[in-house]
């Protein structure tokens, strides 16, 4: 479950966002996944816990 990503160079830990900043991400096409910059989801784990998954099956 990856807590980082990745928008317009600038580095996105999802724990450290505000709930309000968080959501905002949702339909952002630019956010990236900082491992192969795979286009990045902002999702809620069932406990609450937000993270970012890969748009598409990716190389890693």
């Amino acid at each position: 479950m990856p807590l980082t990503a990745q928008l317009g160079g600038a580095r996105l830990v999802s724990v450290e966002l505000t709930p309000e900043a968080f959501d905002a991400l949702r339909g952002e096409r630019a956010l990236q996944m900082r491992c192969c910059e795979a286009r990045a989801i902002p999702k809620r784990s069932v406990r609450g816990l937000p993270f970012f998954a890969h748009g598409a099956r990716g190389e890693c």
